[in-house]
């Protein structure tokens, strides 16, 4: 069942710090050792600027994903980010459900195109992405840790 960080943000104390929690593991599935926990504001400025949505079994969170609208100069520019899927979970169509929810949303809003970036090696992501017509496109990728 996929919820939204809306009704996360509207559940009681213990239940929503305990999602948190679970949220903020498997966005270290990501990005490991670069991964700050997830609090109550970061997930209410996501719902602000965009959309974040869970896949929730067995009263667990077992993925993630998340999509942000980034204003610019010259378009807003929809990002689709931070999809992950418990280990024991994947295979299942789950990061394809969530995807498609936030697909849904941008196209509801109107935007005209969604971007992404995904680690060269991680296969199965680009897998899912282009079976769902995501096209590759070059960039000069760079990264400044500060």
């Amino acid at each position: 069942m996929i919820i939204t960080g809306e009704e996360i943000l509207s559940w009681a104390t213990e239940k929503r710090d305990a999602a948190l929690a679970e949220i903020t593991e498997l966005t270290r599935l990501l990005r490991p050792g670069d991964t700050v926990p997830l609090s109550i504001d970061r997930l209410a400025a996501i719902n602000k600027a965009g959309r974040a949505v869970f896949y929730v079994e067995d009263n667990h969170i077992v993925g993630c994903g998340n999509i942000v609208v980034y204003p610019s100069l010259a378009t807003d520019m929809p990002t689709l980010e931070n999809v992950a899927v418990n280990p024991a979970f994947r295979r299942r169509g789950i990061a394809r459900s969530l995807v498609e929810d936030l697909i849904k949303w941008a196209k509801d809003r109107r935007l005209w195109r969604v971007a992404l970036l995904t680690e060269p090696d991680n296969e199965g992501a680009r897998a899912l992405y282009r079976s769902l017509g995501f096209q590759e496109v070059e960039l000069i990728r760079g990264r400044l840790r500060l």
